[in-house]
């Protein structure tokens, strides 16, 4: 009995113009037995494309995959596809917009809280951006309420699908709503409709006899092509109230902290309810898909002089974290709040979800019931027991044990100390990694010791 192995094995799978490879990237299904090429950029409308396969087989032989020969040539097969693509979007659509600043619906756009925006799309349609001289495109943002618009200038980057701009936030207004747009505009102002017409004078004939009679006649010349404005862009966005995160966290009027009872009897929150004029929108904090569903607010505990963190939990239950080494939280994913849970820090207001309509884009005021919840002692008393349990699965059954281990083996959770306990609030755009800006907080807790 043969018992070869045989496999295929895929030499090369393109797509290609005018014997040009198309860009893109090859992806398999589960079971390697499917692969679809996606391509970086829409195809070229009204091309001929051609897509090209050719596949080979091997065999395992002496220890590794050998090609099959056949007269001393592998064995291959070969597949072509030809076909034509139809006309392609001349526009981009709000469904080819991966991430953007301004975000696309935003309701609360900060004007100066940062002077780049732009707009990365899913696939780049770079014939949009390769038109003749006659033509010059812009970017416009247009008060809705009002006949004026703020121009600006703009780049597309093909290589990574990015348009680039210039924020013009020196003439942007405050709470606006605002049509961004970019437009094709005719290089050069059309003339007048006539311009191709010229009076012709002959002098009027009568029975074969020439008079002193004139007849004036207008003669057009060809054709005249008017060119219009073509809008390949459009998106609303508010610019908030406050022209930076900052600004508007400084004008919250913060009332009395209050503490209340998580767990009983030993586990305590804090909130801290506000006055606000303006509410969050879902972008800020809970993104969009014009965000890559990442919200552009996240809260952060300064624990750095936090009597609480210092004085008692940190000795307890995180110092030398992991505890002999390995002994990790399992109860959560440690990458989602941190170690110590300084992520467990969110702000709660109602009504919430607040986005625009992007079929009617207008705003309307609402007041919102608004606070900040922190509630690190929640995660911090479950990481307590879990660590806890694990020391005493190993420990309790030994003659020895070290110092560290029996602080938390026999301590108890501690209690929530009198004093400040201060947040960072920061603001991180789209597809950045670092925050463009942080303000902190400070939640005074007046009850304790």
């Amino acid at each position: 009995m043969d018992n070869t192995q045989y496999r295929i094995s895929l030499d090369y799978f393109n797509v290609t113009s005018d014997g040009v490879t198309i860009p893109g990237t090859m992806t398999w299904n589960d079971t390697r037995t499917v692969a679809a090429i996606s391509t970086f950029d829409v195809l070229p409308p009204k091309k001929q494309i051609k897509s090209s396969v050719q596949v080979s087989f091997e065999k395992y032989a002496n220890g590794a995959w050998q090609k099959v020969l056949q007269n001393g040539q592998p064995i291959v097969e070969k597949q072509e596809v030809t076909f034509t693509t139809g006309t392609a979007p001349d526009y981009i659509p709000l469904s080819n917009v991966e991430y953007s600043y301004p975000v696309i619906g935003q309701l609360n756009f900060y004007k100066d809280e940062n002077a780049a925006g732009y707009i990365k799309l899913k696939k780049g349609q770079p014939y949009l951006f390769n038109l003749g001289a006659e033509w010059k495109q812009v970017g416009r943002f247009a008060d809705v309420s009002a006949n004026s618009n703020v121009p600006f200038d703009f780049s597309y980057n093909s290589g990574n699908a990015i348009l680039n701009y210039t924020i013009p936030n020196t003439a942007l207004k405050n709470g606006v709503v605002y049509n961004f747009e970019f437009v094709n505009v005719p290089a050069k102002q059309n003339g007048t409709i006539d311009r191709n017409v010229s009076s012709v004078t002959n002098k009027a004939d009568v029975s074969g006899q020439t008079t002193n009679t004139e007849i004036k006649t207008q003669q057009a010349q060809g054709s005249i092509v008017q060119l219009q404005e073509k809008t390949i862009f459009s998106a609303y966005v508010r610019s908030s109230k406050y022209s930076t995160l900052s600004s508007k966290v400084e004008a919250q009027q913060l009332a009395q902290v209050l503490r209340g009872l998580r767990i009983l009897w030993r586990v305590d929150y804090l909130r801290g309810s506000f006055d606000n004029d303006e509410p969050y929108d879902k972008a800020e904090l809970y993104g969009t898909n014009y965000t890559g569903f990442k919200p552009l607010i996240s809260f952060e505990a300064d624990l750095s002089n936090n009597r609480y963190y210092t004085e008692q939990a940190l000795p307890i239950i995180y110092d030398g974290y992991p505890l002999d080494g390995n002994m990790r939280i399992k109860n959560r994913d440690e990458a989602t709040l941190g170690v110590p849970p300084v992520r467990a820090v969110s702000l709660i207001q109602s009504p919430d979800n607040l986005e625009m309509n992007l079929n009617d884009p207008q705003y309307q005021s609402v007041s919102a019931s608004q606070y900040y919840f922190y509630d690190l002692l929640n995660y911090m008393y479950y990481d307590f027991l879990d660590i806890q349990q694990q020391v005493a699965n190993r420990y309790l059954s030994q003659s020895t044990i070290y110092p560290r281990m029996e602080k938390i083996l026999w301590s108890q959770f501690p209690m929530m100390l009198k004093g400040d306990y201060k947040v960072n609030i920061r603001y991180t755009l789209p597809n950045q990694a670092t925050p463009n800006s942080v303000k902190q907080i400070t939640l005074y807790n007046p009850i304790g010791e």
